[in-house]
């Protein structure tokens, strides 16, 4: 038992060192660069999505009204 309390004690005092101040910092660092790009991922995706819906958009409405449908009235 007084084995681990020993390692323990030398893990901990080799530990002590590290300020956790610095180390909440650096998680809140990574957590808000993560959530950033997460967001600017998303953003992207759905302008790429809207970029191809406009251009399907569009090409539906050339294919449909880009007919002259008074020649065909006048030839039936």
């Amino acid at each position: 038992m007084k084995k681990h309390k020993k390692v323990l004690y030398v893990i901990l005092n080799y530990m002590k060192p590290i300020n956790l101040f610095y180390l909440i910092r650096e998680l809140i660092i990574l957590v808000l660069v993560s959530t950033v790009t997460l967001i600017l991922l998303v953003l992207l995706a759905v302008i790429i999505i809207f970029l191809g819906l406009g251009e399907t958009i569009k090409r539906g409405f050339e294919s449909a009204f880009g007919r002259n449908i008074t020649s065909i009235r006048r030839s039936g």
